[in-house]
């Protein structure tokens, strides 16, 4: 059975040194590999430049911004038939549009470095979801997907809340709710959501720890392996 798994965050460049980023450091997706591999599973892994990598054997491709991701998953997804994808990464929803400098505007990356003392307005423009397009552009349309919806202190209920919205929106199979709130070392609290008939919404699985995480899709993984059997 083959896997892919995406992790790491997006960069977004302004001059040649600096760019807009997020938090992400990739280190449960790397987790998730290492521990699937060790399940015997097959992982293929689309990982960001500066995303901490599995230490197993995985077949590995890096990304550094949104455009590089979403190329080189519809690329993959493409050419190799998975059977599940775990998307962890942290993607970018706004990329650099233009960055105007003391009155003349720039195509983002392209100056070298905005020296300091300038009038510098950045103007980003919106990304399209990733996720949207995995099913489409999955080679093997009986994949089943896993997706992440991270939040920051947000209630219960509004968390169960963009899970059924993104099922809602998504050919997905499964959410991954999370909160940065209480992500702490080992400890990531998680509720694992998927559809039910109709309009409901089931936590399917819940954990406590990354462990209790990679058991919970280890289990999903062996489900779907008994599935094709």
């Amino acid at each position: 059975m083959r896997i892919l798994i995406t992790g790491g965050g997006c960069e977004e460049p302004i001059d040649g040194v600096r760019s807009i980023c997020n938090f992400s450091s990739g280190k449960t997706a790397a987790f998730l590999c290492d521990h699937l591999v060790a399940k015997n599973f097959s992982v293929t892994a689309v990982f960001s430049q500066r995303a901490v990598k599995p230490q197993k054997s995985v077949i590995l491709y890096s990304y550094r911004t949104f455009q590089d991701l979403a190329g080189t998953l519809q690329q993959v997804l493409g050419q190799h038939s998975f059977d599940m994808i775990i998307h962890a990464a942290a993607v970018s929803d706004f990329s650099v549009d233009t960055v105007t400098i003391n009155g003349i505007g720039y195509p983002s990356g392209s100056v070298g470095k905005i020296e300091s003392g300038s009038d510098v307005v950045i103007r980003l423009k919106g990304n399209p979801k990733i996720i949207d397009s995995l099913a489409s552009w999955s080679r093997n349309k009986a994949c089943r997907i896993v997706g992440f919806k991270l939040t920051n202190a947000a209630p219960g209920k509004v968390r169960e809340e963009l899970a059924y919205a993104l099922l809602k929106r998504t050919d997905i199979d499964f959410v991954v709710s999370n909160d940065l709130s209480e992500i702490t070392g080992d400890r990531h609290p998680v509720c694992i959501y998927r559809k039910k008939s109709g309009k409901d919404l089931e936590c399917r699985y819940q954990g406590q720890t990354k462990q209790e995480l990679a058991d919970i899709l280890t289990m999903i993984a062996n489900e779907i392996q008994g599935d094709s059997v």
